[in-house]
Formats: structure tokens, sequence, C-alpha cells
């Protein structure tokens, strides 16, 4: 909503809305987009607007974080189309990862903190699902649409 709003030029913090959000949530998108690249103070007092990563993220069908990943492994590792499918994946309406049967709610949050414990050497929690979604029997991970 954040980037959409600078995208039509307008202030997210000055915007009537009709349901205003948190502050401090507004506060924390506005810092994710800027860290990200997408946003930035135009500097002549005229408030934010978007960079060319900006532009780009708001034309694309992902969230700015699937944006950045997105492009990262097209431009950085060269793998654009398998992250493309990640970010899909974790797009998707209804589209949850789970581990185990549907049902076995110790089993599955076991799995969980396995899965947890073996992402935590990657730099990336994105970076992980990529090597889950290429090697999801190493993994034990399941992709679920529903």
């Amino acid at each position: 909503m954040v980037l959409r709003l600078v995208a039509a030029e307008k202030d997210p913090v000055e915007f009537p809305y009709l349901d205003p959000p948190d502050r401090g949530h507004l506060s924390a998108a506005i810092d994710v987009l800027t860290r990200l690249g997408c946003i930035r103070d135009r500097g002549d007092g005229s408030g934010l607007g978007l960079s060319n990563a900006g532009r780009l993220f708001n034309e694309l069908p992902f969230d700015p974080r699937n944006c950045s990943f997105v492009l990262e492994g097209l431009t950085v590792h060269d793998i654009g189309p398998l992250c493309v499918k990640v970010a899909a994946l974790r797009s998707a309406p209804g589209a949850v990862f789970f581990f185990g049967k549907k049902d076995d709610k110790d089993g599955k949050n076991a799995a969980e903190a396995d899965l947890a414990r073996r992402a935590a050497s990657f730099d990336s929690d994105l970076l992980f699902e990529v090597n889950a979604y290429v090697c999801p029997n190493a993994c034990d991970v399941i992709a679920n649409t529903r």
C-alpha cells in the first residue's frame, strides 16, 4: 500500500485513510521500502519518491520483498526463473508450506523447528526456500496450495 501511494505521489503518513494504519506499522513499511531501495526522500522537501527499483516493483505482481528477491536472483545469482517460481508459491492466495501430515500437529511442529534450525545457516529465508524448492526431499518440504 505504501509503495502504491508513493507511486501516486501521495504522502503515506498524511494520506486520509478510511481506517488509518498503526503509525508504527506505517513507519516500519517505509523503513523496509527504503532499505529495499524502492523509495527515497526526494531531497527537495516534497516528500518521498520512487527509485528505479520502486517503479519496477510497483509493476510486478509480488510484494516488494519478493520483488527484491526475484531481482537479486536474476541479476546477482542468475536464478531468476527459479526465484519467480518461489515468489509465486509464497504469494499465491492460500499458499502455505507445511511439514508432515496436516493433522499431525506434533510432527509438524518438530519438522518446522528442524527446518528453522537448518535455515539459520542461510543468509536469507528466501534463499533457503529456493533450496527447499530445488531439493524438496532433502529439505523435507512439501508445498501445498490449500
